[in-house]
């Protein structure tokens, strides 16, 4: 790095990166969504689609023929549009298509940069035109392969210039053969910590088998796996603690893997945006507080005792129940996320997300795992 900072060359190449990072952006983040991404549209106008206004897209064929081009028909019925003798327009639409490519007919519509098509509306480009119907016309041309989803937005304004009172519709249509459907993100993390506990159960397994391979069998394993849970024995339960830390870091890291890949193109419905949210704040509390500080515990079980020559920790019971606060926290966390509601403040849990109108009893669940934690807290601090 030092190198680099004194190379003047070095220097000038790392500027023009940056800076063509900063000019092309692949995909714009917005409040709603990303920027050509199917979700993208109409939020602008209100925060959740209203079933007032009904979108209808005509023109797609019954049977598609690859390659064929379609004229496709655009239009919306319902809302607050016309309801104003002086409104100075009445609506919008944004059609976005997962294959082939999209085309304005006319100067109502313009063409995005990432293929979508829009009404023409008003700025400092724009002539407007497309702001004063409720009806347009694009063309399509089918993919030479497969078929094609489309996502259609409308929307329904009122006309005063200003987004208050407006609303919007959503329509879905997919039409010839589709790819196979893809399995929910919660579908594929249950199967994940499904195999996560049949790894954990085998390493358990074989580190019974490694210690005697000859007295290998259930009568004997299940007194020697009884008497490890339930110990009191500082080296024990530090093991525990160890174990405890590295299933969930394997947990962890899924949660992370699986909003990666939510986020790895735009357009990607693997995951809906409430799924998201609750994945991005479970992924951040395993992390911490069932991984990461059990890991600690784990350490200071098995070295504290043995630093100060002691044979044990203060409270060898309480220390050992602190152990199973962290299973017990750890359903109440997953109990939300499987029910549909699990917890999506972001995983510091600020105000006002988490004691606003918009909370839930998957945030109750979560806040409940947190006052199990720092009970266990507690009780390892009097222990040590």
């Amino acid at each position: 790095m030092l190198k680099t900072m004194r190379n003047p060359r070095a220097l000038v190449i790392l500027a023009i990166l940056l800076l063509a990072v900063v000019v092309a952006p692949s995909a714009q983040s917005l409040p709603y969504g990303v920027s050509g991404a199917q979700n993208d549209g109409c939020t602008c106008h209100a925060s959740n689609p209203s079933a007032e206004v009904v979108p209808s897209l005509e023109g797609l064929p019954d049977e598609l023929e690859a390659g064929a081009t379609y004229t496709l028909n655009i239009s919306f019925t319902g809302g607050p549009s016309g309801t104003d003798p002086g409104a100075t327009a009445l609506g919008g639409f944004h059609l976005w298509a997962s294959a082939g490519s999209l085309a304005a007919i006319d100067e109502s519509v313009k063409e995005n940069p990432d293929g979508s098509v829009t009404h023409n509306g008003i700025d400092n480009q724009d002539t407007g035109q497309g702001n004063d119907q409720t009806e347009w016309q694009v063309e399509w041309t089918a993919p030479s392969e497969g078929g094609a989803k489309f996502i259609l937005h409308t929307n329904s304004v009122n006309g005063d210039g200003m987004s208050t009172g407006d609303m919007y519709g959503r329509l879905a249509v997919d039409i010839g053969p589709q790819p196979v459907e893809q399995a929910s993100g919660l579908t594929v993390l249950a199967t994940a910590i499904l195999l996560m506990v049949i790894i954990t159960l085998g390493c358990v397994t074989w580190v019974f088998y490694r210690q005697n391979p000859d007295a290998f069998a259930w009568e004997n394993f299940w007194p020697w796996f009884s008497d490890f849970i339930t110990s009191t024995d500082h080296k024990k339960v530090g093991s525990l603690y160890m174990i405890n830390g590295l299933f969930f870091l394997g947990v962890g890291g899924l949660f992370a893997m699986i909003f990666r890949i939510q986020l790895a193109s735009p357009g990607n419905d693997f995951l809906t945006q409430d799924e998201y949210n609750q994945f991005f704040t479970m992924h951040g509390t395993t992390m911490i507080f069932l991984a990461a500080m059990p890991m600690i515990a784990g350490f200071a079980n098995w070295i504290v005792p043995l630093q100060i020559g002691a044979q044990d920790l203060a409270l060898p019971r309480l220390n050992a129940l602190a152990f199973w606060l962290n299973p017990a926290a750890a359903l109440l966390i997953f109990s939300g996320i499987f029910s549909g509601q699990g917890a999506d403040t972001g995983w510091t849990g600020y105000a006002p997300y988490i004691v606003s109108h918009t909370a839930h009893s998957g945030a109750t669940l979560w806040w409940l795992d947190k006052f199990s934690l720092s009970l266990h807290r507690r009780f390892l601090v009097s222990t040590s």
